[in-house]
């Protein structure tokens, strides 16, 4: 998606082509010199961090295990949806 803002185009990547009517867009601007301010050691950290909690980023391994009380939403029959 091509936008003007400030006076030049900006390019934007995502999903949509173009913003329905009323949308509302919020643009934030990660410069440069921002990113070469920060240290070296956090990727490190960042990277012992990922492996210390592995288990919780891994894909699921089927459905969990069913409770007492199941969360259930009973249908009218017949309607249609909202």
């Amino acid at each position: 998606m091509t936008i003007t803002y400030e006076g030049t185009h900006m390019h934007l990547q995502g999903q949509l082509d173009s913003l329905p009517v009323g949308a509302v867009l919020q643009i934030t601007v990660v410069k440069e010199e921002a990113l070469e301010g920060s240290s070296s050691s956090s990727p490190s950290a960042l990277a012992a961090l990922l492996s210390e909690f592995k288990d919780v980023f891994d894909p699921p391994q089927g459905y969990p295990p069913a409770c007492h009380c199941d969360h259930e939403i009973p249908l009218v029959a017949g309607a249609a949806p909202v």
